[in-house]
């Protein structure tokens, strides 16, 4: 039996995942900031009324380095810029495990230099003013760098990695080394 190696051309690929540093750290450059929509299928129980529920979420796109290419990575949060810390994350039992913490979408704004906890304290109307002028500067010439860990999220078929919030820093420019 003969085979031709041509017929396999589009259907072998090398393996790509992120290149992480000594620390687990992973460089990534945001590439967009936009709202959308999801649409979240349940079935119809006797405590929830409809079938589907669509939210409005906000989707941050980033691109990380790499080892064949960069990796295309989303993360979806709410749209609620809360300067309160009010969900509280705990590993084990105990006053001390207990931490509060800001919502995901006040923490990844936090983090990317959107907003300030000064601004935070103002009128939501100003704040609102400042998030429109730094989406809208995400697409223009003067990119965000940063460098972040990764946490494992299970979905229904398989176990993915995505940006971890909490540990996102912001960092100079740098070039992909596999682009």
């Amino acid at each position: 039996m003969t085979v031709d190696l041509s017929d396999f051309d589009n259907e072998y690929t090398i393996a790509n995942f992120p290149l992480k540093d000594s620390n687990n750290f992973v460089k990534a450059q945001l590439v967009e900031v936009k709202l959308d929509k999801i649409r979240d299928t349940k079935k119809r129980t006797s405590t929830t009324l409809q079938d589907d529920k669509t939210y409005i979420v906000t989707r941050f796109n980033f691109l990380l380095e790499g080892a064949s290419k960069p990796i295309k990575n989303s993360v979806i949060t709410g749209t609620n810029l809360n300067p309160n810390k009010v969900h509280i994350k705990a590993k084990g039992r105990g006053a001390k495990k207990e931490q509060p913490e800001y919502n995901g979408f006040t923490e990844i704004c936090l983090r990317l230099g959107f907003v300030t906890i000064e601004q935070l304290n103002k009128r939501p109307e100003d704040i609102s003013e400042i998030l429109k002028k730094c989406f809208k500067a995400v697409s223009s010439s003067k990119p965000i760098f940063i460098k972040t860990q990764l946490i494992n999220v299970d979905t229904e078929t398989t176990t993915l990695e995505t940006v971890n919030i909490k540990t996102i820093e912001q960092i100079g420019s740098f070039e992909f080394k596999n682009k």
